[in-house]
Parts: C-alpha cells; structure tokens; sequence
C-alpha cells in the first residue's frame, strides 16, 4: 500500500471562462487505481475520461487530452483529478479568457482518513464522498485521506494549512488491533492539542458486511471524543445505507455509495452549524 501514501485524493482545477475547449499535456508516472478525471460545468458534470482510455489502450503514461464545454460566459469550471494516482499536467490550452477561482473567503477544511476518505472504490474522480459533500458545502478542503491508515499518532504532524475545521474518519483498518482504544486515546488527545479551539468532527465507522469490530470501534470513539469540548462525534451508522449495492468490495462505498455518505454527512454537518 506505499504508493497510496504518496499518490493524491481530493485535487481539483477550478477557473471561471466563457472558453468551449481546453485541453492539456498529462503524465502518470505512478497509478494505483483506475479512475477518471471528470469535468464539472456550474456544478454538473460535462465530461469523464477514464484513465485507462488515456493510459492502458494508447500503452503509454503520457499524451495530451481535450474536454470540450458548453457555451456560456463566466462558467464555473472544476475539474477533479482521478484518485490514488500520480498525475502532471502541463501546457494548458484554452480558447477563451480565464480566471482563477478564489477560495479566500471559505472555510479551510482539513479531512483525515483511510482510503475510503481518499476514495477509493468510487472509480470516478469526482465521486469521492469528500467530493460529493464539497459541492453541498463549499470549503476550502484538504483531503489528507491515505489508504491503510488508522488511528496513528505519528502522522500528526503541523502542515502549512490552518484549518478552521477538521473531519477525522478513522475506525474500519484499526478496529481490531490489541492497542486500539489506547490509539483512539492518544491521537484525538495529539489532535485537539495541535489545534487547540479548532472544531473536531470525529465520524464513525460506516457500515460493512463484516461488522466485526465495529460497534465497538463506534462506541470507543464515541466516548473519547465526548472527554473535549471541541470534538463532535458523527455517527457513521446514519451516513451509509447497509447494503452490499452501495459497496465496491466488502468495505469501501461504490459511487453510488459515495453519494449517499457524502449527502448525509453535509447534511449532517450543516445541521451542526459546521
């Protein structure tokens, strides 16, 4: 699972442009999972491109690949970059005027978690249930999520980014492990003392055929984030449906899963006041 660690979840290109084509040089030197990079227009999608196309049937890592947009002035434009891969883009083309979406002004968001947080199992770049929630939310958010990980205090470490919020996902690799509640313990102890007054939310583990563990791992939880005042505890149980057609495999949410977790918990976070 290394290349997980250093491949990406949660990037976007986002510009405002009245342009119907732009296009750019890509490269994929590493690729753990066969997503697609996907093409928003004001918050629908217009295009997918799976990286297989672009990669298995042209038997080569680099190319050049063009998305063609619908007419309009000041489009919003949000492009999501396929999930648990590495890829450059250089040379962009564009026909038409362009700008930068700016993101001052929103809530930074920091979300730590497995690699259903980094998304995998969606297949669709922009399918991953942080991406699903955003576009209900709108944050400024930094997805942290690396696939394997649990509750390990190490990985605590100060970024150059201040969230003013942080979403924690932790709960389905760890569960089982002899030092798990002693883990829990001491990561959201590191976590609220790193950011000190920053709004904690801490969401369960979701459901999965084999539930062994899992209660238990949501009633831990539960109880350690209880002990601070800044952390708020989401219950999992409430945000994934339990039933094998919302699922990839037997632990990580399909899209159709992605988006029934990714709407509930906005919805959940709003009711917050998040």
């Amino acid at each position: 699972f290394y290349k997980r660690i250093v491949n990406s979840g949660g990037l976007t290109l986002e510009f405002k442009t009245d342009a119907e084509r732009f296009g750019f040089d890509y490269y994929f030197p590493v690729i753990c999972s066969w997503d697609t990079i996907d093409v928003y227009v004001n918050g629908e999608m217009v295009a997918s491109t799976e990286v297989h196309d672009l990669v298995e049937y042209q038997k080569r890592h680099k190319g050049h690949v063009d998305f063609t947009l619908p007419a309009g002035k000041n489009k919003k434009v949000c492009m999501y970059f396929p999930c648990e891969s590495t890829m450059f883009i250089k040379n962009l083309v564009i026909d038409g005027s362009y700008s930068a979406v700016k993101k001052d002004k929103k809530p930074k968001v920091l979300w730590l978690g497995d690699s259903i947080t980094q998304g995998y199992g969606s297949h669709l770049g922009s399918y991953t249930y942080v991406h699903v929630a955003n576009r209900i939310l709108d944050w400024d958010v930094l997805n942290q999520g690396i696939g394997g990980y649990g509750f390990y205090t190490p990985i605590l470490t100060k970024l150059d980014y201040n969230p003013d919020k942080i979403v924690v996902a932790f709960g389905t690799n760890d569960k089982l492990l002899p030092e798990f509640k002693d883990n829990v313990e001491r990561f959201v102890e590191k976590l609220t003392a790193m950011y000190k007054d920053v709004p904690v939310y801490l969401v369960t583990p979701v459901w999965r055929p084999d539930m062994t563990g899992i209660i238990e791992a949501r009633e831990h939880i539960t109880y350690v984030g209880s002990k601070y005042k800044n952390v708020t505890v989401i219950d999992g149980a409430q945000l994934l449906p339990p039933a094998k057609p919302y699922l990839a495999d037997v632990v990580h949410p399909n899209a159709l899963g992605c988006e029934y977790y990714g709407r509930n918990l906005a919805s959940v976070l709003k009711c917050k006041k998040a």
